[in-house]
Order: structure tokens, then C-alpha cells, then sequence
């Protein structure tokens, strides 16, 4: 088994898109595989870059800016390195570009697929040509969820994994009292405006828990004011936060809110949240979509995708929750294991 794999990034490595890359990466290393990354030279990729060279594993990288020399770079890198696999992360156009006219053998991935995503026509048709290309291009197609495989009859699916490291965080410390926790940033297809209105509701009957939203986004600024305009001093907003100073603001919560609509594209979706919601320890109220009921269900509560989750916190259903009965084995080392199993299957 001393093929090589090359995980090829396009944006961002510290972004949660390419936690799994990064996750499944080190796995793969820790099992003798010969590793390799290969992404853009920007300065925000320096830190994790380090990390993984300091792991063992070989990272390449080409030029961020121009765009289309970076492309160029980049097919002359992977020319050069000629690996036996390349992982692609879902249907993209740089992706495309990077391995078109190429004959490396390809593992296809899809995660938040964006054919599902509600667009115009034209982005529509776009999305659709990439994801076909894809699934042509691909010797191996790997679905994160289950739900997506329908679009992907050859596919194999393998979730994604636990990324928030095994360690001790503390609760924070600074926070008394009784409080919940939103972990997630705000765009217009996420679904924190159900706590909102929820909240906003709530605050009528006279219940007004302290809710504490984590996150950054091009939204969090319009939903502050929205607050603010309808006096909900009950949620806090911290804004964009680390994993060391999120971790002990959702271990130190009563409980941890994961509100999600059930649209075409959220049953397709594996959310980090997920896996920071189970690694803090703590029960959540969450909404039965997608892949929270496989992943979240044992220690959930799980409401069907109408009911308001502020209410059932007022019920305060979270009590009845018995965390200790977790037993879901979603470490990247057992997910790399079954990764191995498939391309040695492919061989």
C-alpha cells in the first residue's frame, strides 16, 4: 500500500470547507500512505501548512494571484508530482480547469452540492454541467451524505469526521448563569433567522433566555440591528470566533440550538456544526434534516422541521437528554480506513 494521494485545495485550507481534507489527510499519513497536499501560496494557508508539514506530509504550493497562472502552476505541479490519486473537492470550475486534459485518476467528492443550491437558470444549468463533468471525470465518487446519493447511483458514501481536536477545553469561565448556544455564521442560506423569530415570538409570552450566536458572515451586521430594533437584548452576538474561544462557550451551555430547514439542498448537507456540537458534550435541540438525525440523533432532541425549537427550549426538552449514551464512531482514523478500502476496491 505505498500509493500516493493528493489532496488538491483551492481556497482557504483553514476555511470548515476543507476540514475534511486536512482531517482525512493526517489519517491517510498515520497509516503509511504517501500524502500530499497541494494549494495556493496565500498567507492565511501558512499556519496549517506548517501543521502539516510538521505531521509529515508534503505540501506544494502555487501562486494565488494571477488566477489563471495559479491554474497554470498547478497542472505543472501536479504533472510533476504525478500522483496515483487526486481528491477533488465537489464539481468546481477550477477544478475543471486544473484537470481537464489530464489523465489522472481522480476521487470525487461532494459536499453542499451547488446543483441544489436555489439560483437563476443559467448558475443552474452551470452547476449541473460541473457536477456531470465530475462524475464522468471521477474513477471514485464519494458522497458525504446519505441523502445525496441518489444524484450519484455509483457513489460510496463516507461522512465527514470529528475535527475538533481531543482535548481538554474548559467552559468559559466569564459566563454565569443559564445560556444556549447558535454555532454558525450568518448567510442568507442558513437558517439562524428561525432562533431569531423564534426569540422574537418568545419574548411576548415573557421568555427570554440568553442566547449566544457564534459567528461571522456578510449577515451578522443586518441581524444585530434587527435585534437591536426589536429589543432582544437576550442574544449576544460574538461575532467570528476561534475553536479555543467557541469550545468553551458551548461546553459551559445548557444547551446548544441547530435550527435547519428541510430544503433539497440542507438534506444534502453535512454542517461542522455537527461535529462541534458533539465534541462539546452537551444536549441539543435540533431539527430532523439531513444528516443531524444520523449523526446528532443520540444526543438530541429532534423536532420535525415546523416546530419552533425556542419553544420546545421553553419546554426545556433538553433535560430528558442523556449525553453518556453517545457511541458514534466518526474519527478520521476509522473514516480513512473505509477511504482505503475503497480505492484499494477501485485498484
Amino acid at each position: 500500500m505505498n500509493y500516493s494521494i493528493c489532496f488538491l485545495i483551492e481556497g482557504p485550507i483553514n476555511s470548515p470547507a476543507y476540514f475534511r481534507a486536512i482531517g482525512m489527510s493526517k489519517a491517510l499519513n498515520d497509516q503509511g500512505l504517501n500524502i500530499l497536499v497541494v494549494c495556493d501560496d496565500r498567507p492565511q494557508n501558512d499556519s496549517t501548512i506548517a501543521d502539516l508539514k510538521g505531521c509529515g506530509i508534503k505540501v506544494y504550493a502555487y501562486p494565488y494571484r494571477p488566477r489563471a497562472l495559479g491554474i497554470l502552476k498547478c497542472r505543472e505541479l501536479l504533472a510533476s508530482l504525478n500522483p496515483d490519486w487526486i481528491v477533488q473537492l465537489n464539481p468546481t470550475l477550477k477544478g475543471f480547469l486544473t484537470l481537464i486534459f489530464t489523465s489522472h485518476k481522480v476521487i470525487g467528492e461532494w459536499d453542499e452540492p451547488s446543483i441544489l443550491i436555489p439560483q437563476g437558470f443559467i448558475k443552474t444549468i452551470f452547476a449541473y454541467s460541473l457536477h456531470f463533468w465530475l462524475r464522468w471525470r471521477s474513477t471514485i465518487q464519494v458522497s458525504c451524505t446519505k441523502a445525496f446519493l441518489k444524484y450519484l447511483p455509483k457513489a460510496e458514501y463516507i461522512s465527514h469526521g470529528q475535527y475538533v481536536p481531543q482535548m481538554k477545553f474548559k467552559k468559559d469561565l466569564h459566563k454565569d448563569g443559564e445560556y444556549f448556544v447558535y454555532l454558525g455564521n450568518f448567510y442568507p442560506l442558513f437558517d439562524h433567522e428561525l432562533l431569531i423569530e423564534g426569540l422574537k415570538s418568545a419574548s411576548k409570552r415573557g421568555f427570554r433566555p440568553e442566547v449566544v450566536m457564534v459567528g461571522g458572515g456578510p449577515d451578522l451586521e443586518r441581524w444585530k440591528n434587527y435585534c437591536l430594533k426589536n429589543n432582544l437584548w437576550n442574544i449576544k452576538f460574538k461575532g467570528y470566533c476561534e475553536m479555543n474561544e467557541w469550545m468553551p462557550i458551548l461546553i459551559g451551555a445548557s444547551s446548544l440550538l441547530f435550527p435547519m430547514r428541510d430544503t433539497p439542498l440542507n438534506r444534502c448537507r453535512c454542517s461542522s456544526k455537527i461535529f462541534a456540537y458533539l465534541a462539546s458534550g452537551r444536549p441539543v435541540i435540533a431539527h430532523r434534516v439531513g444528516e443531524i438525525a444520523e449523526l446528532l440523533g443520540q444526543v438530541s432532541y429532534l423536532a420535525s422541521p415546523d416546530e419552533d425549537l425556542i419553544k420546545l427550549l421553553e419546554e426545556r426538552v433538553y433535560k430528558d437528554i442523556k449525553i453518556e449514551n453517545s457511541s458514534i464512531n466518526i474519527s478520521y482514523e476509522f473514516l480513512a480506513k473505509r477511504f482505503v478500502g475503497i480505492i484499494n476496491g477501485a485498484k
